[in-house]
C-alpha cells in the first residue's frame, strides 16, 4: 500500500495554514540561493547552491509541529525537526537532501532542516507504461486518453502539445522494485510525494504532528 504524504491543513492540529507567514526581516527574497530560488527548480533538479533558509517566521495562530507547512517550494520537500529527520534516516528516501533551517517561534529561533525531494522516478524503468493510462488534460477538462511506449515517448509528444496543456495519469503500474523505497515522488504525471506503508507506520507510532496521510488509489505495484 502506498500513501501521498502531505502538510496537515487540519487548523486544530496546526493552528494555521501555513504555518509560515514569512521569512525573517532583512531576507534576500531574490538571492540566487533564497527559498524562491529553490522553488523555480525542476522536481529532479538538486540545487547547486547551499539555501538559505535562515529563518521561517510562523504565524501567530500558527502551532509548533514536527512537520511545518511552509508555503514556500511547498512541493520540493519538507520542512521538519530533528526528532522526524532521525525517523527518516532509517529509511530509503530517493535523491532525498538535507538542508539547515531555523524557524521563529514565539521569539524562540528554533534548529529545523528541509528535506528537499529531488526524485522522478518516471525517467527509470520503474513504470510499466504498457499497462498505464494517461490523459491529456486543459485545465480540469480531460480532453483526451492517452497510452505511451516510454518516458522518451511522453517527452517526445509533451514538446509538441498545447503548452497550456497538462500530462496526467488515470492509473499507474510500478515494478515491484518501488518497494525498496520508502519516499518517492513519480513526476511528469504526478508531482506528490509518495511514502511506503512501513514510513506511515513509524510516523504514527512516533505521533509526528503536522502531517497527513491519503491512500494511493490510482497506482499499482505489479
Amino acid at each position: 500500500m502506498l500513501y501521498f504524504l502531505e502538510n496537515s491543513t487540519n487548523l486544530n492540529d496546526v493552528g494555521a495554514y501555513f504555518q509560515v507567514k514569512s521569512m525573517s526581516d532583512g531576507y534576500d527574497y531574490n538571492a540566487s540561493n533564497s527559498i524562491f530560488a529553490v522553488d523555480r527548480l525542476s522536481n529532479d533538479e538538486i540545487p547547486v547552491f547551499e539555501p538559505n533558509l535562515n529563518s521561517f517566521v510562523l504565524k501567530p495562530k500558527a502551532k509548533l509541529t514536527d512537520v511545518i507547512s511552509t508555503g514556500y517550494a511547498s512541493y520540493k520537500g519538507f520542512l521538519l525537526n530533528d526528532k522526524v529527520k532521525l525517523l527518516l534516516q532509517r529509511f530509503t528516501i530517493d535523491k532525498g537532501i538535507y538542508y539547515p533551517a531555523t524557524v521563529i517561534y514565539k521569539k524562540q529561533n528554533l534548529f529545523y532542516s528541509f528535506l528537499y525531494i529531488a526524485s522522478y522516478l518516471i525517467e527509470k524503468e520503474i513504470i510499466t507504461f504498457s499497462k498505464s493510462s494517461f490523459f491529456e488534460k486543459k485545465i480540469s477538462e480531460i480532453l483526451k486518453k492517452m497510452s505511451f511506449d516510454s518516458f522518451d515517448g511522453m517527452l517526445t509528444y509533451g514538446k509538441k502539445k498545447n503548452p497550456v496543456h497538462v500530462i496526467e495519469h488515470e492509473y499507474l503500474f510500478l515494478k515491484k522494485e518501488v518497494l525498496e523505497i520508502d519516499m518517492f515522488r513519480i513526476g511528469y504525471v504526478d508531482i506528490k510525494i509518495i511514502i511506503s506503508e512501513r514510513l506511515k507506520g513509524e510516523f504514527e507510532a512516533q505521533k509526528i504532528t503536522g502531517v497527513k496521510f491519503t491512500k494511493v488509489e490510482n497506482i499499482f505495484i505489479e
